[in-house]
């Protein structure tokens, strides 16, 4: 599979999951390469957040909620662009598998860490023999 990283800061501002304008011309370059690709790829899209950045937003109250609207707000953008919504799934990792430690070892945060560790991944899977069923874990099963 191909996994293709956009950092949050890219696609986002700080704790919102609005896609700029701009962001989205980049979102929809990276879509439109994809589509360009046989039909039966599929894609999952995983938000991740760190541990404090929805702390800056009065609408989400964890990590786990601002990741997850994040990475459907990146999938109805391809679904939006003519991908089944049978080929497509997005998951929240929240703050849980971080690149790079939040904090030093003084417990102070280090602020280009949680920027590294808030991103989108999508990830682009082969295709598929129809008559399979593929289990992708939390309950997640393409089939067709």
């Amino acid at each position: 599979h191909i996994a293709i990283t956009f950092s949050s800061s890219i696609l986002f501002e700080r704790g919102s999951a609005d896609i700029s304008q701009e962001a989205q011309n980049s979102l929809d370059l990276i879509v439109d390469i994809i589509k360009s690709k046989p039909k039966n790829y599929r894609i999952i899209i995983e938000g991740h957040s760190n541990s404090v950045e929805h702390h800056d937003s009065e609408v989400y109250s964890s990590s786990w909620e601002l990741s997850a609207i994040r990475s459907s707000r990146v999938l109805l953008r391809f679904e939006q662009l003519g991908f089944s919504p049978k080929r497509l799934a997005c998951l929240s990792k929240g703050d849980s598998e971080p690149l790079v430690p939040f904090a030093n070892d003084e417990g102070e945060l280090i602020e280009e860490n949680l920027e590294q560790n808030s991103r989108v991944i999508i990830k682009v899977l082969e295709p598929l023999n129809d008559s399979k069923k593929i289990k992708f874990g939390f309950g997640i099963y393409f089939n067709e």
